[in-house]
């Protein structure tokens, strides 16, 4: 009797668990490399081999304790953004197959990018406290902050906020002016992230125009002169000034209330004129001018008199009297009237003089 010879065998046809897979990027995480590591565990009766794939390259087989990353695989800066899926199944030696574990990563390699608009009129003056701007990034960010807006002639970024209601997309910026001029805004690249990691590119420029300057080289004239007595109620005036942006002129006479009168640009002024009937006695007429953002010039003023009542007829009492005959050849009177003026004075055929 020869000896007994042994052969075992195990039938095994339990496959091993799902593989636990840990590393980074974790499951739906975001980032701006094509950078991973991941390790793998299951349990089974026996060794198990691992294996992995990333998008559509092939196959890779590891070892339990044996890292997965992206050693090996070429073209890898040549993906586009997007999902990508890392999955891993294991296999034990009687070929019994887990379940399939996969997780999914974005890749976002673009920056931000940001727009910039304000609705705040251009130009604007002293009736405006902030210059408003909205800036609106292409995706959310994280870092924003005062520094990250660039702003020139002694103009203050003061304070901002989100508006976005879910992400950090939405900001606006109120920015204190500072000199009168152009007012100049700008996101400066490379100052905020994404969430995968990006810095932003530079904004666009934005412009404003900041004006508390008054219309310039404003001039008035007027008929009649200034104290002047004239017998006509007719009177008229011519105004101009220079600014940037459009003039409107305001007058009134004596206690009315202000009228305004438009203006047209001529020779590179905005000139305006008026006629019009001032009432009996004494007038007075002022006259100022505004640009388009209420910046008042100086109001000029003047007053005259309307006097279109003609004296009284003269009361004359003197020597030689009235109707009288005389040999001398002198003679002399009084005057009397009852509003101020000149008397014309005759004699025989002889011209008149002033008395």
């Amino acid at each position: 009797v020869s000896e007994t010879n042994f052969w075992n065998w195990t039938v095994d046809t339990t496959d091993p668990t799902e593989p636990v897979v840990s590393g980074t990027p974790g499951n739906n995480g975001l980032t701006n490399v094509v950078s991973f590591a991941y390790t793998a565990k299951a349990d089974d009766k026996t060794k198990l081999k691992f294996y992995w794939k990333f998008g559509e390259y092939d196959e890779v087989v590891k070892e339990e304790d044996e890292t997965f990353d992206e050693s090996g695989l070429e073209g890898l800066d040549d993906l586009e953004d997007g999902v990508y899926a890392v999955s891993c199944y294991a296999v034990d030696e009687a070929k019994n197959v887990s379940k399939t574990n996969t997780i999914h990563w974005t890749l976002d390699r673009t920056p931000p990018t940001v727009t910039l608009d304000s609705a705040t009129d251009d130009p604007f003056g002293k009736g405006t406290e902030f210059l408003e701007v909205s800036v609106v990034f292409s995706e959310p960010v994280v870092g924003f902050c005062e520094r990250s807006v660039f702003v020139d002639n002694k103009a203050q970024v003061v304070s901002f906020e989100q508006t976005g209601k879910k992400d950090d997309t939405s900001y606006l910026v109120k920015i204190r002016p500072g000199d009168d001029g152009l007012i100049t805004v700008k996101i400066v690249g490379e100052k905020v992230k994404d969430r995968a990691g990006n810095w932003n590119e530079a904004s666009g420029i934005l412009t404003h125009t900041y004006d508390t300057t008054p219309p310039e080289n404003f001039t008035f004239e007027a008929t009649p002169k200034n104290t002047e007595v004239v017998a006509t109620s007719n009177f008229n005036f011519a105004v101009s000034a220079t600014d940037t942006t459009t003039v409107t002129y305001y007058w009134k006479t004596n206690e009315a209330d202000y009228v305004s009168l438009g203006a047209e640009k001529k020779d590179g002024a905005w000139v305006a004129k008026f006629e019009g009937l001032a009432s009996e006695g004494t007038n007075t007429l002022s006259v100022y001018g505004t640009d388009k953002l209420g910046n008042p010039t100086v109001t000029n003023s003047i007053w005259w008199v309307v006097d279109t009542v003609a004296p009284t007829v003269p009361v004359i009492d003197g020597t030689p009297a009235d109707g009288a005959y005389t040999k001398e050849q002198g003679f002399s009177f009084d005057r009397e009237q009852l509003l101020l003026g000149d008397f014309c004075v005759f004699t025989d055929d002889s011209d008149h003089g002033v008395a």
